[in-house]
């Protein structure tokens, strides 16, 4: 690499450390794996907390891995939101929240994880995700956001 590759990348670097990058782009796998994907995760105690403090839903138990699809989906609506920001394709959006669900199963699952777990897991992630994206849809526009959260786990 010549040097003015070295300085260039330097740069880029302190760009991106100091928040003021403007070129700078992650792949999917950057979003998945990096501190993105850890806070996608992290969203699963907020929105349980929030879902549990609903009336009706006092005794209700909460399906870790229904979390961690619902918690993509709210990745989905972050990053279309700032869609343009990140330079973003509706497939890369939509590649991103799966593999980050699919990382979380991932782990969870540990030493069980096996081929035919992640199709089923991937069958049943693309409904949920679908549905709730739907959902997300319609409540925009009722402009009725409280109806996503009463119904997201019917």
């Amino acid at each position: 690499m010549s040097s003015s590759g070295s300085v260039k990348l330097r740069y880029e670097k302190c760009l991106e450390v100091w928040g003021n990058a403007k070129d700078v782009t992650y792949s999917a796998e950057d979003y998945i794996n990096g501190n993105y994907g850890k806070a996608v995760v992290e969203l699963m105690s907020p929105l349980a907390k929030h879902f549990l403090g609903l009336t009706g839903w006092e005794h209700v138990e909460l399906d870790l891995q229904e979390l961690v699809w619902l918690a993509t989906v709210v990745a989905h609506i972050n990053l279309t939101d700032e869609q343009a920001k990140n330079k973003l394709t509706d497939t890369q959006i939509s590649a991103i929240c799966t593999g980050i669900a699919m990382r979380y199963a991932q782990i969870e699952y540990g030493k069980q994880f096996t081929n035919e777990l992640l199709q089923l897991l991937l069958s049943r992630y693309n409904v949920r995700y679908k549905e709730y994206k739907e959902l997300w849809t319609r409540a925009l526009e009722t402009k009725e956001i409280g109806a996503f959260s009463t119904h997201a786990f019917e």
